[in-house]
């Protein structure tokens, strides 16, 4: 089953962008080999080169985060996916790999929960009081968990959602 990782990089308007890129492709360069692709969304940014066979960096004028993510779920015909932030850092390469097959043995996601959002939608238990989303900068999904109207865009008003609130419900 295809396994593949989708990372968005958008122009903060910092300046350090190329730094991250270069700090994102040597961690990258550890854990690839449990993915059979790396989507890198370049919104907004011209990435340098580099010599990593399974990156690929697709560019996007700088537009939503959310926007972009939407369109690269819906556009690959992967099963397995890892979204993961571009400053999200991997310091065991073997997670990777176990998350993964957390997805082969059943599970729909695999993910660390955060606390954005207004709307509770994990019971508290004993290792965390509040539980609001599945995190957009460490999950692994399948593709086929998915509502086919999914939206990643956060929502506004008195239940409001961060980026994931909306698919994690």
């Amino acid at each position: 089953m295809k396994k593949i990782a989708i990372i968005p990089f958008f122009n903060y308007g910092h300046g350090n962008e190329q730094l991250l890129w270069r700090f994102f492709l040597l961690h990258a360069a550890k854990w690839s080999k449990y993915v059979d692709e790396i989507i890198v969304i370049a919104s907004g940014l011209d990435l340098d080169w580099t010599n990593n066979p399974k990156i690929k960096i697709v560019k996007k004028p700088a537009q939503s985060h959310w926007q972009n993510m939407n369109e690269a779920i819906r556009s690959t015909d992967a099963e397995q996916i890892l979204l993961l932030d571009s400053d999200m850092i991997i310091y065991k390469p073997e997670v990777i790999k176990s998350c993964f097959e957390g997805l082969e043995f059943g599970f729909d996601f695999v993910s660390i929960l955060d606390t954005s959002g207004s709307v509770q939608l994990f019971k508290d238990n004993e290792d965390r009081a509040e539980r609001a989303r599945m995190c957009p900068y460490y999950c692994f999904l399948k593709k086929s968990a998915l509502r086919p109207d999914f939206d990643f865009t956060p929502r506004g008003g008195n239940n409001w959602t961060d980026s994931m609130g909306t698919v994690t419900e």
